[in-house]
């Protein structure tokens, strides 16, 4: 009974950006990795470019200094380290919700297609926790968003490139931040990552060590996985079917997969809260059991609270409550 109800309530939910999801064309996008086209067949090519830099992820996900620092009122902004053909995605921005005292601070990095001023309550009750928080705006978002588009629909698409040029450009955009932070003083530094923002906070903490904690609101092992079986991403699913198999995808996406980099953060002793939904239809529970299983194997220092909503009823009262409670006790005892 309360499973169909919960079902009943995140299809109705999930349902309102439907209209917006449009089944675009597939694409391997490795000329926007690489700057040129692949010389033979695409998806091999691209596989390669993905195991290469695998192999060497520190370089991939590692920015250039940035000298372009500009803080207006509470508004942050830079230049992106990635340049596309989206002129205002190329300026990264963050909103800073910022305490009297100058210790410890959290970089929230939000959902896919959250709206600009999402996650600014959380912030603000972080603030009012005694923890500094900057609340950022991933690619293709809000005021960053193509103008013809209703939705980010290019931060995750049928363009396997894209993809994760969209994903590796907020992932050194949450670097910077984070240098941001560590130049006004903060020594101590967490983060927390919502769905999509889940992924990307996985990434900054396995390649930066500065990263005491991470809160994952909502988190999966494989990021090809939960395109292919999730509910938010049935567009993305249906352009693919039949151009390539789910390990083909699973494989080119490793480079954006949490369970790619739990050695990592074993290995800077990284703290991890994860805060799952019993009845998530987009993370599937098998998902996040997977990467839970892979930090106990990898001595993750970890915690797991799992609460009795979906998806997206976690946004809801008192779903939202107690991941907030729970979050905000998990980061003032480790940062």
């Amino acid at each position: 009974m309360l499973g169909r109800y919960f079902s009943s309530v995140e299809d109705r939910l999930a349902a309102r950006e439907d209209p917006f999801k449009v089944v675009e064309p597939y694409s391997c996008g490795l000329e926007l990795l690489t700057g040129g086209e692949p010389r033979g067949e695409a998806l091999a090519e691209l596989k390669a470019f993905v195991n290469d830099r695998l192999a060497d992820s520190q370089r991939f996900f590692t920015p250039q200094a940035c000298d372009d620092y500009q803080l207006k009122g509470d508004l942050l902004t830079f230049a992106s380290p990635v340049v596309t053909e989206t002129p205002q995605n190329n300026r990264a921005s963050c909103r800073l919700f910022e305490c009297k005292r100058r210790d410890r601070a959290v970089l929230i990095l939000p959902h896919w297609n959250a709206t600009a001023d999402g996650y600014d309550r959380l912030a603000w009750s972080l603030k009012l926790g005694g923890v500094t928080a900057l609340r950022m705006t991933l690619p293709y978002h809000a005021q960053r968003r193509d103008g013809a588009r209703r939705i980010a629909s290019q931060m995750v698409s049928a363009n396997l490139g894209r993809t994760i040029r969209s994903c590796r450009q907020a992932v050194l955009e949450a670097r910077l931040a984070l240098d941001w932070l560590d130049q006004r003083g903060y020594r101590r530094l967490g983060i927390i990552g919502s769905s999509l923002g889940s992924s990307i906070a996985s990434i900054v903490a396995g390649h930066d060590e500065r990263v005491r904690a991470v809160v994952f609101l909502l988190m999966a092992s494989r990021f090809g996985e939960v395109v292919w079986t999730g509910r938010a991403t049935r567009h993305i699913r249906k352009a693919l079917d039949g151009r390539l198999a789910s390990s083909d995808l699973n494989e080119v996406w490793s480079i954006l997969s949490p369970i790619s980099y739990v050695r990592q953060l074993g290995e800077f002793r990284t703290s991890a809260l994860i805060v799952s939904a019993r009845q998530d239809n987009v993370f599937l529970p098998y998902l996040t059991q997977e990467i839970v299983n892979a930090y106990r194997a990898g001595r993750v220092d970890h915690q797991w609270l799992t609460l009795a909503c979906g998806h997206y009823t976690l946004g809801r009262f008192p779903y939202s409550l107690q991941a907030f409670a729970a979050s905000l006790r998990f980061l003032r005892k480790r940062l």
